[in-house]
């Protein structure tokens, strides 16, 4: 580590980049509080204190420099704030108090990602999106390494072998005749693509299809634990589309994993009593590890 910078130490070739692996666990963690403090009871202990850790975590996040665990926690917490309600119903504008304080949180952030656009002092996030800008402007579209070159260069690399690929981890070998670290197409349909062609490619929508196929037929999306579990996944998901490769995300296919559970949940649910549904299992079903109580 250089001066406190995390973004690179000098074994980060063997364990990965430092700012990728503390972002996206913050980004994880910025989702779950979210969550806890969306549907937790209006100025109560437990909202005040995950409301608290959530502003630690989202300011880490947006210093970091990882522009990933940025797009991640934002896409999570916009499906936290769509999935918590029904905007519309029986032709008015119904919110929820959930609804209100997620608008609100977000209508901060964006504000203070403008004020910085605005004034030029960019936090190390934002400072490297500005940055993606430029190479698209700039000459170094085509005289640096970028993800611009990567995604021509999976494209052609499929179009060489495009029902079965090239061949897993072939990416590199293509590129640079040798491997490399970093060197790979920074989206993973993309390097489905390159390395497993159409057939890769079509198992793996077949997998993804099953899963939220799952979680659309039992109903659930509405439940917190349910959203919470899709919008971490959201942000593991963004992970596998613009940073690292397919053979490194074994936190995607754990959270497809839990997302499989999703019939389960339903008949916990239906176990509830309906004076009382955010407790009161039955003795034989174990509550969720982090249920949180859905507020009307």
């Amino acid at each position: 580590m250089n001066y406190g910078f995390i973004m690179f130490y000098k074994d980060f070739a063997y364990s990965g980049r430092a700012y990728l692996l503390w972002s996206y666990g913050a980004a994880f963690g910025a989702v779950v509080l979210f969550a806890i403090t969306i549907f937790s009871r209006f100025l109560s202990g437990k909202q005040l204190v995950a409301g608290a850790f959530l502003v630690l975590c989202t300011y880490f996040v947006f210093v970091s420099g990882s522009r990933g665990a940025l797009l991640g926690f934002a896409l999570g917490c916009l499906i936290l704030l769509l999935g918590s309600g029904r905007f519309w119903r029986a032709g008015r504008l119904q919110v929820t108090t959930s609804q209100v304080i997620a608008s609100f949180v977000l209508l901060i952030a964006a504000g203070y990602v403008t004020w910085m656009l605005i004034e030029g002092t960019a936090t190390q996030s934002i400072g490297r999106f500005v940055k993606l800008l430029r190479q698209v402007e700039g000459d170094s579209i085509i005289l640096a390494a970028n993800r611009f070159n990567y995604y021509a260069f999976a494209i052609e690399a499929w179009l060489r072998a495009p029902i079965f690929g090239n061949g897993l981890g072939s990416f590199s070998l293509l590129y640079k005749n040798m491997e490399l670290y970093g060197v790979q197409p920074h989206n993973a349909f993309l390097e489905i693509l390159a390395e497993y062609g159409v057939v890769g490619l079509a198992l793996f929508l077949l997998v993804l299809g099953h899963v939220f196929g799952q979680v659309r037929r039992a109903g659930v999306l509405r439940d917190p634990v349910m959203l919470t579990l899709l919008a971490m996944f959201a942000v593991q998901f963004t992970n596998a589309m613009v940073a690292r490769q397919l053979s490194g995300q074994m936190g995607l296919f754990t959270m497809l994993g839990l997302l499989t559970a999703a019939p389960a949940l339903a008949r916990t649910a239906a176990c509830r009593p309906a004076d009382n549904p955010g407790r009161a299992l039955p003795a034989t079903v174990s509550a969720p590890p982090f249920w949180i109580r859905w507020q009307a």
